[in-house]
């Protein structure tokens, strides 16, 4: 719903971002009665769900730190980690694009409508100069708030790409695998595998 992301959907249900009049920021507060109910259920199995995340993902992080192309983000807070994602970083672009296409070759994929071990260049809105209405500066009123608000008169915020180029690289050298909860031993070991015949070439 557009009150909840602010941003509209088309018939396929992917959000409409070439509409600036439905790209909009959203309040994040809408959550139905049925939704609610689900969550509520849900809460209750947090603790098991992100342990297995952890655990499948440190287990994956402990084979490839062995690899010195590969390095791996700093865990600031290793105890408040979902461990819903596994970010590896590369020296160059192109070395990121050859390892995504390596383990995605070997099968690291999900359903074709998901997004899983990709390029952070391919993750959509989680990017700033993704954010439509970021970069187009839409206000979240009809005053232009908060670009005309007398704090922020004297700044001329851009929000396209190249505006935060230490990040931009980031993005450009990273692949993302979301870790599900309910991985095996074994599609550890495949996903491992993957890594190694990519990094050993």
């Amino acid at each position: 719903a557009c009150q909840d992301l602010g941003f509209a959907r088309d018939e396929r249900g992917r959000l409409i971002l070439d509409d600036p009049d439905v790209c909009l920021w959203g309040r994040g507060y809408r959550l139905d009665e049925l939704r609610a109910a689900v969550l509520r259920v849900q809460l209750r199995k947090l603790p098991k769900i992100t342990a297995a995340m952890r655990h499948s993902k440190y287990r994956i992080r402990a084979a490839l730190e062995r690899f010195p192309k590969v390095q791996l983000r700093r865990i600031i807070d290793p105890s408040g980690d979902t461990g819903c994602f596994l970010l590896t970083t590369f020296a160059t672009p192109e070395e990121a694009k050859r390892v995504n296409a390596s383990t995605r070759a070997d099968g690291i994929v999900t359903w074709p409508q998901g997004l899983s071990n990709i390029l952070m260049t391919d993750w959509g809105l989680h990017l700033y100069y993704n954010i439509v209405n970021l970069v187009r500066h839409s206000s979240t009123d009809r005053g232009g708030f908060p670009w005309t608000a007398a704090e922020n008169q004297a700044s001329s915020p851009g929000y396209d790409k190249g505006t935060c180029p230490t990040a931009d690289s980031l993005f450009e050298r990273t692949t993302l695998l979301p870790i599900p909860s309910n991985l095996t031993e074994e599609d550890e070991n495949d996903i491992i595998r993957a890594f190694e015949r990519a990094l050993g070439q």
